[in-house]
């Protein structure tokens, strides 16, 4: 493991101890409403541009395979790779038809989004524009005026949050 890797590892589990950490479950219930209204349309397109050219989102929560890939890579320097997610390793669209593993690769980017953001609507543009964003990179990039995150904040009030 580099001193990059070793360091990243290290952030992420202060992150996991941040007292302002924001309810993963009502994060990942606006995210699957946002992406597949709530588990009713996983039929999602194909991308056609950029570094995803060719992929297509899985499951409720429109993971796409190279994120699956990432997931996998960060579970095994954490030594919490599953026998489900080692076969996903060869075959990322395995995910799309297991539901229970999906949940677990959403568990894990939710937590990886809403410790590394200040705010839920932060976290969701990160999970539709990169994760691995910094905060500031996403401050930027004018996240509140984004089509996905002003979908994310409508779904979001609508739930009950502010």
């Amino acid at each position: 493991m580099d001193v990059d890797d070793q360091d990243e590892l290290e952030s992420e589990k202060l992150d996991q101890m941040n007292p302002k950490r924001f309810n993963r479950d009502n994060f990942l219930n606006a995210i699957s409403q946002v992406e597949s209204s709530g588990g009713q349309d996983t039929n999602h397109p194909v991308i056609q541009h950029g570094l995803q050219a060719g992929q297509q989102a899985m499951g409720s929560y429109g993971l796409l395979p190279n994120t699956v890939d990432e997931l996998n890579n960060r579970a095994r320097l954490n030594n919490t790779l599953t026998p489900e997610m080692v076969a996903a390793t060869r075959d990322p669209a395995s995910v799309a038809n297991n539901p229970a593993l999906q949940q677990q690769y959403a568990n894990q980017l939710a937590d990886r989004v809403l410790n590394r953001f200040p705010t839920p609507q932060m976290a969701a543009y990160a999970w539709n524009g990169g994760h691995n964003l910094t905060p500031a990179q996403v401050q930027q990039r004018d996240y509140m005026n984004d089509p996905y995150v002003q979908k994310f904040q409508k779904v979001w009030r609508a739930l009950g949050h502010k």
